[in-house]
């Protein structure tokens, strides 16, 4: 798809090019004709450099560059499916979206007849990659206002491997119970010291309503006695996406069943933002650097929203300190690419660049990584190598350059009152 638009382009310049110098000629006295068929001629070669310039560019952008080991092949057919789950007094009813493991072909009879229909309906066939016999889970978050789909891609990588991969839509998305009405949308406002302070407050209560539901789910799952008899339910994974990120943060820490978050470019409010964090952590962040210049700025809202980038640096440097806790920033990507969102037809990236292929390659790697030492007991050696495979990537464990800048901003009093205890 890539080399068709690429090749699209560079026509279109080739007989835009043309036919402007033609029309340039037909315009002109039998004198200068000749200028204007060679200036169509130009056009017409330029257009072809262009082409040959942009193939070559496409080329060496999709060459072997030095990576990561290669992740291992699925081992487990994917099945794709919905399951409903039901209100409950003031909760509202959700879709949950399953990415279950399993052989190939296949098929589930050996169900406990007390299985809820629906519910139960998302459970692995009885293959397990545990060595206890036990599927182990993972709930994903998407982002604000975000769709269970958002990671897809990830989530049946994952499911390949043998996790049973649980998302859910923002939950601002669900239909409201009768009687209530639907909360407002969570808007980021920093205009104001005042409106940031009520953008922290709404964020904080939206993340604890995200961290509810995940435990309604993995509850309402445990009501399934084949759930019990395959899944493993004491030690669940927890991972999101940009405020998904901080829902999945905010589960880890109120939901006892937490034994691994990953944060995706997320970032955090309530507990998590005040250094909480009692479970094993992973972040992938994209590359956004701190600004004191913007610290500094006369405009409240690129002030405020400097602070918030500043405190999420400080908590990232005082999280990856610590034992079982890693991050690593991906140069060159876009908030976007650590979802699918990249791959929406709005983004002209992937059509035209490998780049976000690749992310979503080292976003693999270290999700897998990270979910089969924490939640299997595998290691693999990815997460403590001294220096990332993947050339575009810093670890914040190791990367004295980055911790140098994030310790050359100082915690300002405006961050501990955001972010200081309650």
């Amino acid at each position: 798809m890539a080399w068709a638009m690429a090749g699209g382009i560079a026509a279109l310049i080739v007989v835009v090019g043309a036919l402007a110098g033609l029309r340039r000629a037909a315009g002109r006295g039998p004198g200068r004709r000749g200028n204007g068929v060679m200036g169509a001629v130009a056009a017409g070669t330029t257009g072809l450099i262009l082409l040959s310039g942009l193939g070559a560019w496409m080329a060496m952008a999709q060459a072997p560059r030095a990576s990561g080991p290669p992740p291992p092949p699925g081992r487990f057919a994917v099945r794709e499916g919905e399951a409903p789950f039901p209100g409950e007094g003031e909760d509202p009813a959700f879709v949950a979206q399953a990415w279950t493991p399993g052989a190939p072909g296949a098929r589930d009879s050996r169900r406990d007849p007390q299985d809820r229909p629906g519910v139960c309906d998302v459970l692995p066939s009885g293959t397990a990659q545990g060595s206890d016999g036990l599927t182990r889970v993972i709930v994903y978050f998407p982002g604000n206002g975000g769709q269970r789909t958002d990671g897809a891609s990830v989530a049946k990588y994952l499911a390949a491997q043998g996790f049973l991969v649980l998302a859910m839509d923002d939950v601002d998305r669900d239909a409201p119970v009768a009687g209530r009405t639907r909360p407002p949308s969570l808007d980021f406002d920093y205009a104001s010291w005042p409106a940031t302070l009520r953008t922290q407050r709404a964020a904080d209560d939206k993340a604890r309503r995200e961290a509810r539901r995940a435990s309604r789910l993995l509850d309402r799952l445990g009501d399934c006695p084949t759930a019990r008899a395959r899944l493993d339910l004491n030690h669940v994974g927890f991972w999101g996406f940009s405020f998904g990120g901080a829902a999945a943060s905010e589960a880890a820490i109120r939901d006892r069943r937490a034994a691994a978050l990953a944060n995706e470019d997320g970032s955090v409010f309530g507990a998590p933002a005040r250094g909480v964090s009692p479970t094993p952590y992973l972040l992938l962040a994209e590359d956004e650097p701190l600004d004191p210049a913007a610290l500094r700025s006369p405009d409240p809202a690129r002030r405020n929203y400097a602070l918030t980038v500043a405190a999420d640096h400080h908590l990232w440097r005082d999280l990856t300190r610590r034992p079982d806790h890693y991050g690593f920033i991906i140069r060159g990507a876009r908030h976007e690419a650590f979802s699918d969102l990249i791959f929406h037809r709005s983004f002209l990236g992937p059509w035209i660049s490998p780049l976000p292929e690749r992310i979503r390659a080292e976003r693999e790697a270290y999700l897998l990584a990270f979910f089969d030492r924490y939640l299997l007991g595998r290691t693999s050696g990815l997460l403590d190598a001294p220096a990332p495979p993947f050339p575009q990537t810093l670890a914040l464990k190791t990367d004295r350059s980055w911790i140098a800048q994030a310790d050359s901003v100082p915690v300002s009093d405006e961050e501990r009152r955001l972010f200081g205890p309650d």
